[in-house]
């Protein structure tokens, strides 16, 4: 079974609520293991669902710009990247450590 694993790069001073809203809901998430391919794809459609939750509760700000596309290391890992308030990476885990 794949697993991967989400973390915050960097992030950027939020521009309004909309913004302040998404980097509390998003740092919740940083470092989180997701358990598997289907794991991986309920997890950015839950990010998908808060923006668009938080979307209508600030209508009147500009809407989040969220994207998530393939590593350029060809690795299996993803570069994720919200325009003003973060970048972040799912890297696919390759193994697991057990102490001997």
């Amino acid at each position: 079974m794949e697993n991967y694993f989400f973390k915050i790069g960097m992030t950027y001073t939020d521009k309004n609520n909309l913004y302040k809203d998404f980097s509390k809901y998003i740092h919740g998430l940083d470092s989180t293991l997701i358990i598997g391919k289907e794991g991986l794809k309920a997890f950015k459609n839950q990010i998908r669902d808060k923006i668009s939750e938080l979307e209508q509760i600030h209508s009147r700000c500009k809407p989040i710009q969220f994207d998530i596309y393939s590593s350029y290391k060809k690795d299996g890992s993803f570069h994720v990247s919200c325009s003003g308030s973060f970048t972040a990476d799912i890297f696919k885990v390759k193994q697991n450590f057990e102490s001997l």
